[in-house]
């Protein structure tokens, strides 16, 4: 057991639930100062406190005893200034993807998977253009919504993990070839909107396809680069609701009024509706300033249903075309498992992994385990 690391983590699991020491020894009966040496790194907890511990805290035991290991070509842009939760947060989500990279590693030479596809050379092509051969790759023409983006990342070799990261500032990250990537890794926060996740991986792919280079390590701060957002968000803008797409689909619905044609749109390729209004001005189906589409949306939304958008202002250069609050929001079916979720069930049924090795993996515990096996078994029934 390595006593430096026991101690480093069990403080950041501290920080992520707000307790002190005082109430984490009172709750599992040692006394502060046999806490304290344990934080430091000065004595060794006997095993039975760190199932307690474990236990006091809801995290897996692997969470107390995990060593880092350290990206290298990560883009992961936080604010500089965190609260101290939030940088605990932060530090374990940073500890947690290599070991599931890892993971994805062994799952795949487990079962025998053939290596991953290259992704697309893109880098001195636009955004539209760029797009376009993402979607040529996965067989979607133009006009069509992508409805499995899940399997569209898979596709291009990108690996994807959807991970509550504990905090709510910050919607993904991206890592490169030499940390066992491409992979995107989504904040799978509940209180963070479906529109959101779907936008971030397909922002994320955008950084994994035009801004490798800027990718670095996992201990460095780095701001954003405006320059970079906007592309990436030009390319998922695109992707998710190409130009060709938009025509179609507001001339299907031109007889319907103004904010259902929108949020008709919205729905059927599974965006924010900001980004619907956003390609509206990029496809010249509004003239007039671009900020009056977005404030006419608000007032006709607030006429309709009676209470104020959210953040109704027009997008600004670097920012996210996606709500923080959508009206006729999507749901959770409307973006659910990844490859890696079968990965896992296919190594557990064919024996090559235990029960608890799939916990650990899927980042549950064995009690939560056991009912989606139940489900994998009731499925199978069937």
């Amino acid at each position: 057991m390595n006593i430096e690391y026991v101690g480093k983590n069990l403080r950041r699991q501290m920080k992520n639930k707000g307790k002190t020491i005082q109430e984490v020894a009172q709750s599992i009966g040692i006394s502060k100062v046999a806490l304290s040496n344990i934080l430091t790194g000065k004595s060794v907890p006997k095993s039975g406190t760190v199932i307690k511990l474990a236990s006091y805290l809801k995290v897996s035991i692997n969470t107390l005893l995990i060593t880092p290991i350290l990206l290298h070509s990560v883009r992961f842009r936080t604010a500089k200034t965190l609260s101290p939760r939030e940088k605990a947060a932060k530090e374990q989500i940073l500890l947690e993807v290599p070991v599931w990279l890892k993971n994805y590693k062994e799952l795949e030479k487990l079962l025998g998977k053939p290596s991953r596809p290259s992704l697309p050379d893109v880098k001195d092509l636009t955004a539209m253009e760029a797009a376009q051969i993402v979607r040529a790759i996965a067989h979607i023409k133009d006009e069509d919504p992508v409805c499995n983006l899940v399997g569209m990342v898979s596709q291009l070799g990108v690996k994807l993990w959807l991970h509550d990261f504990k905090m709510k500032r910050v919607f993904g990250l991206s890592v490169g070839i030499p940390d066992d990537g491409p992979a995107i890794i989504v904040n799978d926060n509940a209180e963070i909107s479906i529109e959101r996740k779907i936008f971030t991986i397909a922002h994320e792919l955008g950084h994994l396809l035009f801004h490798i280079d800027s990718f670095s390590s996992a201990q460095e701060y780095l701001e954003e680069n405006d320059e970079e957002e906007s592309q990436a968000n030009a390319f998922a803008g695109v992707l998710l609701l190409p130009p060709s797409a938009l025509k179609k689909q507001w001339e299907l619905y031109k007889g319907i009024p103004f904010i259902d044609r929108v949020l008709a749109i919205k729905h059927v390729y599974k965006v924010s509706y900001k980004t619907v209004l956003y390609a509206l001005i990029r496809d010249g189906f509004h003239k007039g300033e671009s900020s009056q589409l977005y404030v006419a949306f608000a007032q006709v939304y607030k006429d309709k249903y009676g209470h104020d958008l959210k953040n109704h202002y027009e997008p600004s250069e670097g920012q996210s075309l996606v709500a923080s609050i959508d009206p006729e929001p999507l749901q959770r079916y409307d973006l659910l498992s990844t490859e890696y979720q079968g990965l896992v069930r296919d190594a557990y049924e064919k024996e090559y992994i235990s029960i608890t090795k799939a916990a650990e993996m899927l980042s549950l515990d064995l009690a939560a385990m056991r009912k989606l096996h139940s489900s994998w078994e009731f499925e199978a029934d069937e």
